[in-house]
């Protein structure tokens, strides 16, 4: 959920409409859900992609934080 709510809300601007950015919100949600309960086996991420997932993470968020709400409400504390 770490990992794929910050990019999704990155590119929600890009949905049709709200209703398509839930219906996308609830499929990451009930994925990542299913994903946690089943017992599925992955390599361990090299140290390359473990700061390949931190810096795409770090720019979805950083994103969010500075496009959408500007530097000024930021400087004003208005976040």
């Amino acid at each position: 959920m770490a990992i794929a709510l910050p990019i999704l809300f990155v590119v929600s601007p890009l949905f049709p409409s709200h209703m398509a950015f839930v219906v996308a919100l609830h499929i990451v949600v009930a994925l990542v859900g299913f994903l946690f309960i089943l017992n599925f086996q992955l390599r361990k991420p090299s140290v390359r992609e473990v700061l390949l997932i931190v810096a795409v993470v770090a720019v979805a968020v950083t994103v969010i934080l500075f496009a959408w709400h500007g530097w000024r409400n930021l400087i004003k504390g208005s976040l």
